[in-house]
């Protein structure tokens, strides 16, 4: 809601207490004038700085709270009050507080239901407030001369993470636990081929997997990427929308989600709102960043704070690619600065960063693929489909096998679709010998196969050869199974059931189990009748199967 919206819905008396508390001078019986006055203030920035250096310390603290902490509604107020009641120690109460704010026309309160209400700050105001606050710890800020000697920037590992992920959950062979996780030993090999072997924080609580496969599985749940059923994993057709988008989009999914879905303290609120307005410099050095937060919070409150601020929110950040971490000794950041992935992430740009993608991999005679980590997701998506992979680094290996093909056989590929992928994307000549080897691989897929045999019975041979002799019914027949059991297509099976009737037969219109025909299995055909290992074909039904 806008601030007009919000300050037209309020009584004459409130809007008194508006213009008397910040001094303004206006007719106080009218009260379009009270308002008129009030938006013309409330939008000037040099009132409100003004009106935020008059705050008292706990009162641009709540007011910095509200701000940072707030969703579409606002603030849960007992959450609030909760939180200042720890830092007042008793020398006022929250309720004054929170007055002395309403009052200045900063901060209102909303009931959503009987028993709960939120404190909000208008959208307009809030977006005016949060620049002016956090401008103060910006101007603070200093940058290093050089760049720090080690850097610590994830870049699009996440990314690519997370691809590795949805590749082995492709492969089909994640199975969960009884307590609906994945086997310790998978959880292993699926960390051995992720880009980033270090791992975040860990949040308070208990989770059953490290942070960052954490923050991978379920957001590949909640994006509806992979299905996670009673006892296994599997890849849902989404993947292929989600892989189609710009790679900077992907990201910038990544870093709303993190946004939405993870609790922030208000001193993450804090840097989330500094470092967009960094964007641009170069290393920033986080001592500066530290007085900078300081200067808002105060020496003294910020000094006091756990030193929680800096490690678990940065570490993410880079996480997700929006900021690099220098540290001359490990475990010591010294700097951070945006990247060039972060820029484009933060700002919402259209056409994003422009990542190097390679559409090509190098096949060896040996059916060795050697892949680039930078492939084209789409194009290694398919990769995984006929070819197996034997070491993910930054180099990839992957290599073609008769299962690896046998399994992309079963999944619909065909010879000529294996072959043009391959030719299409091999930066080389297809060696001979590979080709050679899939095409024979090919023709022996398939020489065994089954079949659904739909029958119909006679109880005589003549009877049979009577049918197959008939122009009309003729047609209909597929094969034979025995002399006296035709095969049909069960499609066909009421319109045979009419046209025998017109031809003056009568046949039982019910279809009757093996069982209730009382077929005895045996290991000849002619005995046999209904699904057996021996069972005789025509050349109808060859030509049919091929």
């Amino acid at each position: 809601m806008k601030y007009l919206e919000y300050i037209s819905q309020l009584q004459i008396e409130d809007l008194r207490k508006i213009v008397e508390t910040n001094n303004l001078k206006c007719n106080i019986y009218s009260q379009a004038t009270l308002i008129k006055q009030i938006l013309t203030h409330f939008t000037d920035r040099k009132f409100l700085r003004d009106l935020l250096t008059k705050l008292k310390l706990i009162e641009k603290t709540a007011l910095a709270f509200i701000l940072f902490s707030s969703d579409e509604v606002g603030v849960d107020s007992r959450k609030c009050d909760s939180w200042i009641t720890v830092l007042l120690k008793g020398r006022t109460s929250v309720e004054e507080v929170i007055e002395s704010l309403r009052r200045r026309g900063v901060v209102f309160n909303h009931k959503l239901d009987h028993y709960r209400q939120v404190y909000f700050v208008p959208d307009d105001l809030r977006v005016l407030l949060l620049d002016l606050l956090v401008k103060g710890a910006v101007d603070r800020l200093e940058e290093l001369k050089r760049k720090p000697p080690l850097v610590a920037d994830n870049g699009f590992a996440l990314e690519q993470d997370i691809f590795t992920f949805l590749a082995h959950v492709k492969r089909g062979d994640i199975r969960l636990t009884q307590a609906g996780t994945i086997f310790k030993r998978r959880q292993e090999k699926i960390l051995a081929d992720f880009v980033r072997k270090s791992d975040i924080p860990q949040p308070a609580g208990y989770y059953p997997y490290l942070p960052r496969f954490a923050f991978i599985i379920t957001f590949c749940t909640d994006y509806e990427l992979i299905r996670i059923d009673s006892s296994v994993i599997a890849a849902t057709e989404k993947v292929i929308n989600w892989l189609k988008l710009n790679p900077t989009e992907r990201m910038r999914h990544l870093y709303h989600y993190y946004l939405a879905t993870f609790d922030h303290s208000e001193w993450d609120f804090l840097i989330l709102a500094i470092i967009p307005r960094i964007e641009g410099r170069g290393w920033i050095t986080i001592k500066s960043l530290d007085k900078g937060i300081a200067s808002f919070w105060g020496e003294s409150f910020y000094d006091s704070v756990p030193d929680i601020r800096n490690t678990f929110l940065l570490e993410f950040l880079v996480f997700l690619g929006i900021i690099a971490l220098g540290e001359p000794v490990a475990g010591n950041y010294t700097a951070l600065r945006v990247t060039d992935l972060g820029r484009a992430i933060l700002k919402g740009e259209k056409q994003g960063f422009v990542v190097p993608v390679e559409s090509s991999y190098v096949l060896q005679p040996n059916y060795e693929m050697l892949v680039s980590r930078n492939i084209d997701p789409l194009i290694r998506w398919e990769l995984e489909e006929i070819a197996i992979a034997r070491k993910t680094d930054q180099m990839m290996i992957y290599q073609i096998t008769r299962d690896s093909i046998r399994q992309a056989f079963k999944k619909g590929k065909t010879e000529k679709d294996i072959l043009s992928f391959l030719r299409q994307h091999t930066k080389q000549e297809l060696p001979q010998n590979v080709e050679y080897s899939i095409r024979d691989w090919a023709r022996e897929y398939g020489r065994i196969y089954f079949m659904e045999a739909f029958l119909l019975r006679c109880d005589s041979e003549s009877l049979a050869m009577e049918l197959k002799g008939s122009t009309k019914l003729s047609p209909f027949i597929r094969g034979e199974l025995t002399s006296k059991d035709l095969i049909i297509n069960g499609r066909d099976h009421q319109e045979i059931v009419n046209l025998l009737e017109k031809e003056g037969y009568m046949p039982r219109a019910e279809v009757q189990r093996c069982e209730e025909a009382g077929v005895r299995r045996s290991r000849g055909a002619e005995e046999q009748g209904c699904g057996g290992a021996g069972v005789r074909r025509s050349r109808e039904v060859e030509e049919q199967g091929n």
